[in-house]
């Protein structure tokens, strides 16, 4: 029997913040990118279109945002994953990030 996906939403975005806070001197696009990807997490499950509107993923904010909206929208990993694996944009490195 697979295991119950559960995540605390609000503690994996709050870390993905503080995490990018010390990262580097100027962290606004990645604070910005994750606060698009909390705000979308809100409207629903994850679809190609939600994902792409956060970008394709080939850069690093872009693949973080993505990564973390898959893990807060999906029922479980395996949706999740899927969900960061389909769409046009650098998928591997979105699913290795929401993995």
């Amino acid at each position: 029997m697979p295991r119950p996906f559960s995540v605390l939403p609000g503690a994996l975005v709050l870390l993905a913040l503080a995490a990018s806070a010390f990262a580097a001197p100027s962290h606004e696009e990645v604070l910005a990118a994750l606060e698009r990807a909390r705000a979308l997490a809100a409207q629903g499950p994850p679809t190609v279109a939600r994902v792409e509107s956060l970008g394709g993923g080939w850069v690093g904010e872009e693949a973080l945002a993505i990564g973390v909206y898959c893990a807060l929208t999906a029922d479980d990993p395996r949706q999740a994953l899927l969900a960061a694996v389909n769409h046009s944009g650098d998928s591997d490195s979105t699913a290795s990030i929401t993995g």
